[in-house]
């Protein structure tokens, strides 16, 4: 079987039912652990669902469309890290002591 035919199965195990660990994604699905875990791994990279603890759960479409818009802007400060909205703190950059105020070198 291709992967991606046990994603779609693993992805509907998870649609059924809500909040499943892995362990329990394995006996639904009949497939061994590796098998899972490789979909699960693909699934959550694709943004289709997500893991908070060791619990798996389908993502919204609203979820979705926001987590790719925000992973795909390369100017973004934004990321979604377990389902929470996180702001990326930048190190703050020294500044250069031959410029004055307004950005001429003195």
């Amino acid at each position: 079987m291709r992967a991606e035919e046990y994603d779609w199965i693993i992805y509907h195990v998870i649609c059924e039912e809500k909040n499943n660990t892995a362990d329990e994604i394995c006996e639904k699905s009949g497939f061994s652990q590796e098998q899972v875990s490789e979909s699960l791994e693909r699934l959550k990279k694709t943004r289709l669902v997500e893991c908070r603890g060791d619990r798996y759960r389908v993502c919204s479409l609203e979820e979705f469309i926001f987590s790719s818009q925000i992973n795909q802007d390369p100017f973004s400060d934004i990321f979604i890290e377990n389902g929470v909205i996180k702001v990326k703190t930048a190190a703050k950059q020294p500044e250069d002591k031959n410029q004055d105020d307004s950005g001429n070198q003195g």
